[in-house]
Formats: C-alpha cells, sequence, structure tokens
C-alpha cells in the first residue's frame, strides 16, 4: 500500500545505514527523491551517480502500473473496472503472480486484495476510523482471492470484487530492478533506502552496519551487519491511530479484516529477494511468532528475520542473531 503523496509524511523512515568500509563518505554522492508515496535515499559512489536518473525512471514506471491512486496505473484501472479485462504486460502479471502464490503458501495471510478494507479503516487518506462488524462483513467477498482473473495468454487481468493493493511487497519489487541496475552498470558501492525498505550492494569486505529501530522509543533496537541485500521493516507504528485507547495499525490481518492482533509489533527480514523479504514482512506481522518461524524455516530457510513481540522481546529466526553487533 501506498498512499496519496500528501500523506507520505507519515511514513517513518524504519533504518539506518552506517557505512563501515573503507569507502569514506567524501566518495559517495547521496540523491534523495519522493517515489511511491515515500522517501528515497540513494547514496552510489562518485563515478556512478549518473546511475541515480536510471533509477528514478525505474520508480516512476513502477509508480504507472501498481499505484492505487496513480489515475494512468494499471492497478488503479482494474479496480475501477470491476469484471473488464485490462489490457497489461508480462512484468504486471508476474508480479500479481507472485502475489497469488504468497497468499496460497502462508494460509491467506498475505493478501494483494485488501485495498477495500484498508480504505475503511482509513490507512489511505488519513481519516482515521473503526468500521463496523456489519461493515466488514460486507468487504469480505471482495477479499477473496479468487476474484482475481489472469490470461496470460492475452495479457490482460480483471478482478470481479475488492481491490488490488501491491504496498505489501511493491517496494522490495523496486529494490530488486534496482539492484539488477546496479550489477549492469558494475557500480561499486551503492546504498538505498525506499520509505525503510534497505538495498545495500558492492561492499564485499566490511560490510554495512544497519540500525533496526526500537518500535516503542527513540533509537533502534537492534544492529545488524550484512555485506548484500535488502531489509525490510514491517512495525505497528508506521501508519496507526488511536482510539480509546486501542492502537489500530495498518498490517490488516486477512482472517478478520482487523489490524493483526498477533502479539508482534515489529519484523524485520533479510533477503537477497527484496519483493519476497517485503512480502515475507507482513506475512510474519500476520501469522505471529510461532506461526511465522515455523512458516519461514518451512519455506525459506535462507531468509532471515527478526521479531519482536508486544513485550519487547526479540526472536531471531534462521540465523538472524548471527549478523548482529553491538
Amino acid at each position: 500500500m501506498w498512499r496519496k503523496f500528501k500523506y507520505s509524511g507519515i511514513i517513518i523512515v524504519i533504518l539506518i545505514v552506517s557505512f563501515l568500509s573503507s569507502c569514506s563518505p567524501s566518495n559517495m554522492v547521496t540523491k534523495k527523491g519522493l517515489y511511491l508515496g515515500t522517501f528515497l535515499t540513494f547514496s552510489i559512489d562518485s563515478a556512478h551517480s549518473y546511475v541515480y536518473s536510471k533509477v528514478s525512471k525505474i520508480l516512476n514506471n513502477i509508480d504507472k502500473k501498481f499505484s492505487r491512486f496513480n489515475k494512468e496505473s494499471l492497478v488503479y484501472r482494474i479496480n475501477n473496472k470491476k469484471g473488464e479485462w485490462v489490457k497489461v504486460d508480462k512484468e504486471f502479471i508476474d508480479v500479481l503472480k507472485f502475489s497469488i502464490h504468497m497468499n496460497e503458501i502462508s494460509y491467506g495471510a498475505f493478501n494483494p486484495i485488501l485495498g477495500e478494507v484498508e480504505s475503511a479503516w482509513g490507512f489511505y487518506d488519513g481519516n482515521y476510523r473503526v468500521p463496523s462488524e456489519e461493515e466488514l462483513k460486507e468487504l469480505r467477498n471482495g477479499t477473496n482471492i479468487k476474484n482475481i482473473m489472469i490470461d496470460e495468454e492475452r495479457e490482460r487481468v480483471k478482478i470481479i470484487d475488492g481491490e488490488l493493493d501491491f504496498g505489501g511487497l511493491v517496494k522490495g519489487y523496486a529494490l530488486d530492478l534496482i539492484k539488477n541496475l546496479l550489477e549492469k552498470e558494475k557500480v561499486k558501492r551503492c546504498v538505498v533506502n525506499l520509505g525503510g525498505n534497505i538495498l545495500v550492494f558492492g561492499d564485499k569486505k566490511e560490510g554495512f552496519k544497519i540500525g533496526i529501530r526500537h518500535p516503542r522509543e527513540s533509537g533502534i533496537i537492534a544492529k545488524i551487519r550484512i555485506f548484500s541485500g535488502t531489509v525490510a521493516t514491517s512495525g505497528d507504528y508506521e501508519n496507526y491511530f488511536i482510539k480509546d485507547g486501542v492502537r489500530y495499525h495498518h498490517i490488516i490481518d486477512p482472517s478478520t479484516l482487523k489490524p493483526a492482533k498477533s502479539g508482534v509489533i515489529e519484523v524485520t527480514v533479510i533477503s537477497e529477494d527484496g519483493m519476497l523479504g517485503d512480502a515475507l514482512s507482513t506475512t510474519l506481522f500476520v501469522l505471529g511468532i510461532e506461526k511465522g518461524e515455523e512458516f519461514l524455516k518451512g519455506k525459506y530457510p535462507q531468509v532471515k528475520a527478526i521479531i519482536v513481540d508486544e513485550g519487547l522481546n526479540k526472536h531471531f529466526i534462521n540465523g538472524a542473531m548471527d549478523l548482529t553487533v553491538p
């Protein structure tokens, strides 16, 4: 999900990257921008500063395909032409098929067709409210993954009910495309922060030190060091409101159509695959600690995760503890 841009200020940068290698800050160029409803910080070795313009084109192209609010986007057209086939392309179908695959293997914990539900809670426009049980019941049919129909041969898509929302993976997907570009351009060193989704590239010697935000206080709750790959974090503090003493956050549990109550308040996923890591951070948040650990160990043993529970206890999965540093 990404909100209309005037609301992007509520998105919080979750991860802080520190440079640890011999490549000094003076040899790096940093660019900043606003893309996909959030902030981009792009640091690259000075010899490849021109790559930023190509990154900008990648992100603008993603917006034109996957934004809920860009009236020229494929997602906007599909959502507003229910029951009608909309011409797309192979890239769009590949991302859509991946999101459906994640829904299937996570027992529904990841769901790319919750747009109407997110809207009902006010998480898009900031007009927060608690929907009635009757309203949520009426939205239930629209959250069925079977509402999505794909015609691969003719490269077209339609939905019968509900609304698509790729916010649970699109930033990670963007990082994958950026990584491909960096490899093509033979970039020496680069750090990308796209709304809290991090890509580090190029330093095979000393690596990158990343601080994971404390979910309830200022500062960080853990530090990790990685040499390449992506880091994605989902937390109940990113887009939320409090009513009658209850915190309502934007990570919806598809089984209840309400903010997930899994005992988890923050999930950080470390993965070479950005889109997978992004999707998993949401999935693990919804599944909770025990089910999430079982799921990750069984399906993706190569992916590491750090889960913070309501008691601020940290749970390390698939060897994530080995990445931590003082």
